[in-house]
């Protein structure tokens, strides 16, 4: 049976998400996170087995937060389809603009090491359907009885998609207002918009 961890896993794991987040996973080593968060090496080589097992649970404790965040945004009252869309994605527009150095979405970012790292691969994949849950729940309580007449899945799985191409632009450093724009433009032909 494994011995308890002696030290704070969550500050941990937050200390590590910032290292991994703005300076790359090559650029973070086992040093660099026991420094920050003051747990020896030892004690992460020992809870983690390696970088990539601290990678790995870093980025789990990230999409956990990802997803609550996202859940409790798309929590509040109800209005029309492409209000609660609008909603979303401006979220994530206001969080890609308020990145340091525009370092988007960790696991987004993490996508390049999946083939070092396979335990991700599924990670990304469930949280990434997850959002897509969240979106599809607020349409069908916006939809109400009109959730039938409406592709709710494929809807909230291209939104998701959208969100994930913003962030890839904001990365690129384009301007919130050019993200907007693009929201704006798709939103134009969701059904249910406002007129």
């Amino acid at each position: 049976m494994p011995r308890p961890r002696q030290f704070d896993e969550p500050a941990l794991l937050d200390a590590a998400i910032e290292l991994f987040w703005s300076h790359g996973y090559a650029d973070t080593s086992i040093a660099d996170v026991a420094l920050a968060s003051t747990v020896g090496n030892g004690s992460i080589y020992a809870a983690y087995r390696s970088k990539d097992g601290l990678y790995l649970q870093a980025v789990v404790r990230y999409c956990r937060r990802l997803t609550e965040t996202v859940r409790e945004a798309m929590q509040g009252s109800s209005g029309d389809v492409a209000t609660s869309l609008r909603a979303y994605l401006e979220l994530i527009i206001c969080d890609c603009v308020s990145q340091p150095g525009r370092r988007g979405c960790l696991m987004l970012n993490s996508l390049t090491l999946v083939d070092r790292v396979p335990e991700l691969r599924p990670v990304i994949d469930a949280t990434t359907r997850e959002l897509q849950e969240i979106v599809a729940a607020r349409l069908r309580r916006d939809l109400a009885g009109g959730a039938d007449q409406v592709d709710v899945e494929g809807l909230s799985a291209h939104y998701v998609t959208l969100s994930q191409g913003l962030i890839h632009r904001s990365r690129l450093g384009h301007g919130p207002d050019e993200l907007r724009a693009v929201a704006d433009a798709t939103l134009r032909f969701s059904p249910g918009r406002s007129a």
